[in-house]
């Protein structure tokens, strides 16, 4: 073998035209290769690992009350991310999304602008490079600092140490105005992401009404994104809700009261034989209230229009909750049903529940009889409306112009991926990825047809020379692994050039700067080409131009080296 690989290396160096030529044109089809694959590379990480993160994550649990999707609020955060940790594997990082969308002004100038709550670590730092200010201590000694990107402050007319002022709807639904001091001006990284303002998580958090226990909602951001779609189903799965109750205590009776809520519009004459309204009466979890049994009521010496008190130890708060609803109508309820439940309207129920969430959990068949085929069990609301899962952009924008509609105060819980969420950006990567694949495959084999007319020529012009060697004693298997040594050292110092070559123009690429206004922008950092080579990605190049030259010097030269020496020194060119 060494002996092959000398007189291989030898054949290179003494046909240093026709091998610089062919060596040249691998090389040009592995910078192209390269290339593009660091910039298709470059478009996925940039927008599913950079854009998508910080927008919407690879996943998104919300939960919305009276139709205020702007403002989501999940009331227990600490059981969703248990059951997230439990049931969603490969998990990078979760964190909450806290943001408002509100119009801001500055010095003479306002804009409209989204308020981003931001728990500052090395990735952000390190994402949006401060121009002015900086990040150490930014959120000591000032007034709700906030972070804002060059173009922004351009426009506003602001600097470090001015003040910004800020309307927007708070989690209740309430206006709040506040007042920003700009401690860090920031280069952002693409178009988007001018208008983003950043403030300290807890500052927004304590703005927008929210309770150390709750949250806005939750990003999950995944080691690979590609699988967001099905771990989203299995959490879906996971986050199937109970029915909702409150378990509580009323004054002067021994007995415990269970409070259930119907679900929005369903009527409680509906309930079939198990409920008795009384006649010419008609209530639906529309009618703000609640039904109690005839037996309650002589206990308690209550009638329509009085108020029944209870209370209820709370899950978070210490001591007890008190709260009252008033009897909108006295019922007679079948055995089967314990006469110490009362259903609740909809917006009564959830007005309380939602504010104050009950510690102590029933099992509702200790006082709820009846086979769960009855009607009256699909009539009563579960602790959040759990949101079918959608699978593109248009559904679930859909979904939510419902879900804005139907005010209902019983939450609506939604779990969603960037499929939903980002589907234009998704898109988008898809079309310049395969674009960009397209265009260097197109480039590449056109290259490696020219490549394979010269090895084949050069294997028939030296049809003597195997001849002669074949006639002074070498075999032939020999004969046929020097022309494919050859071939191999070839490709080998081809691609090695061509990689050098390609990361040099890479790296020159890199220091153009484009023009803000630059309709590729969104594909750049810091308004820069981005390349991401991968070590897989360029072995993978030398795979595929190793294989196809092999391929195109295998079957010449296994034909020459089967020719009879006598004739292949008759050959001809």
């Amino acid at each position: 073998m060494k002996l092959i690989f000398l007189i291989s290396f030898r054949n290179l160096i003494r046909q240093k035209r026709r091998n610089i030529q062919l060596g040249i044109a691998i090389a040009f089809g592995i910078v192209i290769l390269t290339i593009a694959n660091a910039f298709s590379k470059g478009i996925t990480d940039n927008l599913l690992n950079r854009l998508i993160v910080f927008t919407s994550g690879h996943m998104k649990i919300s939960m919305i009350e009276s139709g205020r999707v702007m403002n989501p609020i999940i009331r227990d955060r600490a059981y969703v991310l248990k059951t997230i940790k439990s049931t969603v594997t490969g998990i990078s990082n979760i964190e909450e999304d806290l943001g408002a969308f509100g119009r801001m002004i500055g010095n003479g100038k306002g804009d409209y602008v989204f308020l981003a709550g931001v728990k500052l670590n090395d990735e952000f730092k390190s994402y949006f490079r401060a121009l002015e200010g900086s990040y150490e201590n930014y959120d000591k000694g000032a007034c709700n600092p906030v972070i804002i990107s060059e173009q922004k402050a351009k426009y506003l007319n602001v600097k470090i140490g001015d003040q910004v002022r800020m309307r927007f709807d708070n989690v209740n639904g309430q206006k709040q105005t506040a007042i920003f001091t700009v401690k860090v001006i920031i280069k952002s990284q693409n178009i988007f992401m001018d208008y983003a303002v950043f403030t300290p998580f807890k500052n927004l958090k304590q703005l927008m009404g929210y309770k150390k226990f709750e949250t806005a909602a939750l990003k999950i951001i995944l080691d690979d994104p590609r699988t967001a779609a099905e771990k989203a189903d299995l959490l879906h799965k996971a986050l199937e809700p109970d029915k909702a109750c409150i378990w509580s205590k009323t004054d002067k009776y021994s007995n415990n009261l269970l409070l259930v809520p119907f679900i929005k519009g369903v009527s409680l004459n509906a309930a079939g034989s198990l409920i008795k309204m009384p006649a010419d009466t008609e209530w639906d979890s529309d009618t703000k209230g609640a039904v109690i049994s005839s037996v309650l009521a002589d206990k308690l010496k209550l009638g329509v229009g009085d108020r029944i008190k209870f209370k209820y130890k709370q899950r978070y708060f210490s001591g007890l909750h008190h709260a009252d609803v008033k009897i909108s109508a006295i019922a007679l309820f079948n055995k089967k049903i314990s006469p110490d439940t009362v259903f609740v309207s909809n917006e009564s129920f959830f007005r309380i529940y939602n504010y104050f969430l009950p510690e102590d959990k029933v099992r509702l068949e200790d006082y709820i009889q009846a086979d769960h085929k009855d009607p009256v069990w699909d009539m009563i609301a579960s602790e959040w409306h759990l949101l079918k899962r959608t699978r593109n952009t248009d559904d679930f924008a859909k979904k939510f112009k419902d879900l804005m509609r139907d005010k209902k105060y019983q939450p609506s819980m939604d779990i969603a991926t960037m499929y939903e969420t980002a589907s234009e950006i998704i898109k988008m990567e898809y079309v310049f990825n395969l674009v960009t694949f397209l265009a260097a495959s197109v480039i590449f084999f056109i290259i490696m047809i020219g490549v394979l007319n010269s090895l084949r020529m050069t294997v028939r012009e030296r049809t003597r020379e195997i001849g002669t060697v074949r006639s002074i004693g070498m075999r032939r298997s020999d004969v046929k692994k020097v022309f494919m040594m050859e071939t191999f050292l070839l490709t080998v110092l081809s691609w090695l050039a061509g990689l050098i070559i390609s990361l040099i123009v890479m790296k020159l690429l890199t220091l153009i700067h484009f023009s803000y206004d630059n309709p590729l922008n969104m594909l750049m950092v810091d308004r820069r080409l981005y390349f991401v080579p991968t070590l897989w990605s360029v072995f993978r190049n030398l795979i595929i131009v190793f294989a196809f030259s092999m391929a195109t010097a295998f079957f010449p030269s296994s034909k020459a080296a089967s020719l009879k020496p006598s004739e292949a020194l008759r050959h001809t060119t």
